[in-house]
């Protein structure tokens, strides 16, 4: 299984997270019709491992995790839910082998509404290292 279905299953699988964005979980963007709070996830990366036989079913996968909601709160919420869930994560989840997760970076994504000054909703991005087997 790819790396995006096992950290779709992992987040799903995570009761907080779950009870926060349902199923509101979505690749690179949040369509028109998708409410808040939800999570969008993008690799961003990703680099096969060799060693000195070849390659090596390792990969590092590098993806981007935001989170959206409606009150800055809310996204800080939902971000330290997501980080809980990933975070030092190994094992495997929906058929995806994941030997470790490390949050590397994050921070806020403020969304205006275009020719204004309003603010739309709130988001996060939050980057991480993924080191699964392919």
């Amino acid at each position: 299984m790819s790396v995006e279905a096992g950290v779709v299953a992992l987040l799903k699988a995570d009761e907080t997270t779950a009870a926060l964005v349902v199923a509101r979980i979505y690749p690179i963007y949040v369509p028109e019709t998708g409410a808040l709070p939800c999570i969008t996830y993008q690799v961003t990366g990703k680099a096969d491992i060799y060693s000195t036989s070849g390659m090596a079913s390792l990969v590092n996968s590098k993806m981007q995790i935001t989170c959206f909601a409606s009150t800055y709160l809310g996204v800080v919420a939902l971000c330290d839910a997501v980080r809980d869930a990933m975070g030092a994560y190994s094992g495997t989840v929906g058929g995806c082998v994941i030997r470790a997760i490390f949050l590397t970076d994050q921070g806020d994504i403020p969304e205006i509404e275009p020719d204004s000054d309003v603010l739309r909703r709130f988001a996060r991005r939050m980057n991480f290292d993924i080191w699964n087997e392919e």
